[in-house]
Formats: C-alpha cells, sequence, structure tokens
C-alpha cells in the first residue's frame, strides 16, 4: 500500500528472492516456475529464447502482487 506509480522489479538478497508489480499492471512481467527454477522476464520471447523448443507453462503476476522465494537448498 505504501508503494505508488507503475513499477515491476525484482529483488534479491543472499536468501531470498521476489517481486513487485504494481496495482495496474502497467510494467510487464512474465514467469516461469518448476520445482527447480524461476525465471522471470519482461517478454515471453526472453524465456522461450532461454529453453528452446520447450512448451513453457507462463504466467503473468496478477496486478498488485509480490512474492519471495528462498534460495536455500
Amino acid at each position: 500500500d505504501d508503494m505508488d506509480g507503475t513499477f515491476s522489479f525484482l529483488v534479491s538478497t543472499k536468501g531470498e528472492i521476489g517481486y513487485a508489480k504494481d496495482r495496474l499492471a502497467a510494467k510487464p512481467m512474465i514467469m516461469f516456475e518448476n520445482d527447480d527454477l524461476i525465471a522471470i522476464a519482461s517478454e515471453e520471447v526472453s524465456l522461450n529464447r532461454l529453453f528452446p523448443g520447450q512448451a513453457l507453462d507462463t504466467r503473468e503476476p496478477p496486478p498488485g502482487s509480490y512474492n519471495t522465494w528462498s534460495l536455500s537448498t
């Protein structure tokens, strides 16, 4: 609730990585996640180039959403 404007960003620390997306979803963000990795980009074509020939189940985070993941193994 404290953030205003249009944004889409990633933040990483030694232990976690996360994203936040503005309420209007004005800035693009697309995600691919499986049991082994999380890939986030501004365009789906970028993810397709990372994983050529694979059918990716991508999704766009909903407006106003955020999430974090632990980087521990």
